[in-house]
């Protein structure tokens, strides 16, 4: 969750109906079958913000923050070298949700990590239509470090519907966003 975006700086502890858009992927990780949810953050306020919800908090340089896949892939190997050398720890696996993905759901997620490990794969990834939507990745630690890469090896997707595939860039999608959830709720 970097703090300098270049189209919304901040935009990931901007308000979304009510809460900061950080906390929507915080709430869904704890509720989901993940054990360890952790922010990798350029960034004090948004240090703060996740602190307070609950997430731990890994510091990252903003150099590792681009904001594309190459970016993502830089920040998570960071976090792992980080809590491996701290304290030797090594996850099973590397579920990454983005911020900017607020409308998927928990089960969404449990799904994801269901398919990597029922299908005995390297990695899955969230679609929409075909298409990267962005919304989760989850892969074996080793997919980032050896391969360099947020999905690779064998690897499936998982289809998500129109309205769970926002990615949050603009006004206009925070707009799209606000909408959705007024009238889930």
């Amino acid at each position: 969750a970097r703090g300098g975006s270049t189209r919304a700086p901040l935009k990931n502890i901007k308000p979304l109906a009510g809460k900061p858009l950080i906390v929507w992927s915080i709430e869904q990780a704890t509720k989901s079958i993940c054990t360890r949810i952790v922010v990798s953050t350029d960034n004090e306020e948004i240090t703060k913000v996740s602190q307070g919800y609950g997430a731990e908090v890994v510091f990252c340089p903003s150099s590792l923050h681009s904001g594309d896949e190459q970016g993502s892939i830089k920040v998570v190997n960071h976090t792992l070298d980080f809590l491996r050398v701290r304290e030797a720890y090594k996850p099973e696996l590397v579920v990454l949700l983005q911020p900017t993905s607020p409308l998927r759901s928990v089960d969404d997620i449990n799904n994801t990590i269901r398919l990597v490990i029922d299908e005995h794969l390297d990695s899955a990834k969230t679609q929409y239509k075909g298409q990267d939507n962005g919304a989760i990745y989850v892969s074996h630690p080793y997919v980032y470090q050896k391969w360099f890469q947020v999905t690779g090896g064998h690897w499936l997707p998982l289809e998500m519907p129109a309205g769970r595939s926002i990615d949050i860039d603009t006004q206009e999608d925070f707009d799209l966003a606000e909408k959705l959830l007024k009238d889930t709720t």
